[in-house]
């Protein structure tokens, strides 16, 4: 049985979490999806105080103890350490890293890339010395743990490889002359982060409708919904010269007329009226 004796009390996280996140030393959070796959990212901030803070890291971790790949971070001996532990460490790799790439304290960010058959190690979006090779398969990794520190260090977010995942769909839009009606949703529940896939499927879907209603010279048609905000009702017709008048009304019940659009060519006028149980001209 593989066993990491240097990580004692650890915690173990069993939701899924999305975006940079609040994270703390001795906690194993699962990742958001397995396995992980070329492209993925992990990024880890931290907040540095000064050079007398110990020794901490970032580790990729699978069952049983299994770690994959352990960033070590020693200020106080101006290195970092790469190694993992495979029923007991492996040869490692120490990089130089002095202490003053920490400056004077304050939040930093860790990022651990994945590609071909090694892992890419960044501090604050710049790339350290060395790489670490894939000594086992990436399919293996299940959590991110995070450890170590002192005098008041502290890890402070995690960021993990997230695939999108879609909204519900909205409503069906109104039926347009032509016939069709649309649908849609988005990619952002979540949106896909640090090298997660996108969402599969369709961000826009039609299906057919009756399409416009045609009217003769005196036709009532039924709204498809009561009227909101930004609802628009359109009519075309075609004009003759010696046409009189004609108008449009938004009609309620028992003769209730809410808007009479009338143009009246004839005398050069549209006339603007409603009908509350009196008359409408």
């Amino acid at each position: 049985m593989r066993v990491l004796s240097a990580f004692l009390g650890v915690t173990l996280i069993t939701a899924a979490l999305c975006a940079p996140f609040a994270a703390v030393v001795g906690t194993n959070y699962p990742l958001n999806r397995t396995p992980l796959k070329v492209g993925d990212i992990i990024s880890a901030w931290g907040n540095y105080v000064d050079d007398s803070t110990s020794k901490f890291n970032v580790n990729i971790m699978g069952d049983n103890g299994l770690n994959l790949l352990h960033v070590d971070f020693r200020p106080y001996d101006d290195i970092i350490v790469l190694n993992n532990n495979d029923g007991g460490w492996q040869q490692e790799i120490r990089p130089s890293f002095p202490r003053s790439n920490f400056g004077d304290g304050g939040m930093f960010k860790v990022s651990i890339e994945v590609m071909e058959s090694e892992y890419k190690i960044s501090f604050n979006d710049a790339e350290v010395e060395y790489r670490f090779p894939q000594r086992n398969p990436i399919t293996l990794a299940k959590q991110v743990l995070l450890w170590g520190g002192s005098n008041g260090f502290e890890w402070q977010y995690l960021e993990l490889p997230t695939d999108g995942g879609w909204t519900e769909w909205s409503e069906w839009s109104a039926c347009s002359c032509s016939g069709v009606q649309t649908r849609t949703r988005e990619c952002n529940n979540p949106a896909p982060a640090s090298g997660g896939d996108d969402c599969d499927g369709l961000l826009r879907e039609n299906q057919n409708c009756d399409g416009c209603s045609v009217a003769g010279d005196q036709q009532v048609f039924a709204l498809y919904k009561p009227l909101a905000v930004g609802d628009i009702i359109e009519a075309w017709g075609k004009y003759a010269d010696d046409t009189i008048k004609f108008n449009v009304n938004i009609l309620g019940d028992d003769g209730l007329n809410l808007l009479h659009v009338d143009f009246r060519p004839y005398i050069n006028t549209i006339v603007l009226n409603n009908n509350d149980g009196g008359n409408c001209y």
